[in-house]
């Protein structure tokens, strides 16, 4: 269902999994993978030692119908019970063939991008791991985001949380903009910086960069009844008492937080998160 190339070198180094689309609709996880394994099999790179195994498309119907999802987020649902829970759903069948995998490597990295156009972020919730921590840092991504009960949310789990829970070093990638070409050149050198970082191929390692880390602290859910007046998309950051939603009685609802506004998305559903409003640290908090 799910195909995956594995890649050996010399015995004694370190075992990784890359996945990419986990949502259907995200392709540039799935095409930076596939540029790896071209480059791997043409010998422009070599395993030096360990194991890579490389899963560039988990989600192929979602793929083939552009969606992010068939029956449910399966970004959601990594866990043997959240799979029981969704039992006779198609992502239900995806889930455990990815976590068996998780299962059986000593690092994890998982790829995705944002439906509107914002800056990638890697996501470490993993944030008291060390080897995690340097997995994020050197990605060549500027921004790193860190847990909080808003992003571990109770009654589900995304690849990283089972990560974190199988004591697997983890982080998740968010590369740009869906349909970017830069999200996939961004995905890429993330990809080929912690192979190099491993010491699983050869390379320069990438020269260190001044972090942004965020922390998500409340959310502005687009909620029934309620029209978004804020300029969600032209502004980096919100302000306690801007002007947010007015109701269908004409009522004004003004925000109650200041903070930067992370994983901004005007077009989503009801029920589901316009943005994060977060902090911001110039270092691991």
């Amino acid at each position: 269902m799910i195909k995956k190339s594995t890649f050996k070198g010399e015995p004694g180094g370190p075992s990784i999994l890359f996945t990419g689309r986990v949502h259907g609709n995200e392709p540039c996880g799935e095409i930076a993978l596939k540029r790896l394994v071209d480059n791997i099999e043409n010998g422009s790179i070599q395993i030096k030692k360990g194991m890579l195994t490389l899963m560039p498309c988990c989600n192929p119907k979602a793929m083939e119908l552009n969606k992010r999802f068939i029956d449910v987020n399966l970004n959601r649902i990594m866990s043997a019970d959240l799979v029981e829970t969704y039992v006779g759903s198609y992502e239900s069948e995806i889930a455990p063939i990815i976590m068996e995998c998780i299962d059986n490597h000593d690092y994890f990295v998982d790829v995705h991008s944002f439906t509107e156009n914002m800056q990638p972020v890697v996501i470490c919730i993993d944030d008291r791991n060390k080897q995690s921590q340097k997995m994020a840092e050197i990605c060549g991504v500027k921004r790193i985001e860190l847990d909080s009960p808003i992003i571990t949310k109770p009654g589900s789990q995304m690849t990283i949380h089972y990560a974190r829970h199988h004591n697997k070093p983890s982080i998740l990638i968010e590369a740009g903009q869906h349909d970017d070409p830069q999200s996939v050149e961004v995905a890429y050198q993330a990809i080929v910086n912690i192979l190099i970082h491993l010491g699983m191929i050869e390379g320069e390692k990438p020269q260190p960069i001044n972090h942004e880390f965020i922390v998500a602290r409340s959310i502005l859910y687009h909620e029934e009844g309620q029209k978004l007046i804020f300029p969600l998309m032209e502004r980096d950051y919100i302000h306690e008492g801007d002007p947010v939603f007015e109701t269908e009685h004409g009522d004004i609802i003004h925000a109650h937080d200041t903070g930067l506004l992370f994983m901004r998305n005007q077009k989503t559903p009801v029920g589901e998160e316009y943005a994060y409003i977060c902090d911001v640290y110039d270092d691991w908090p």
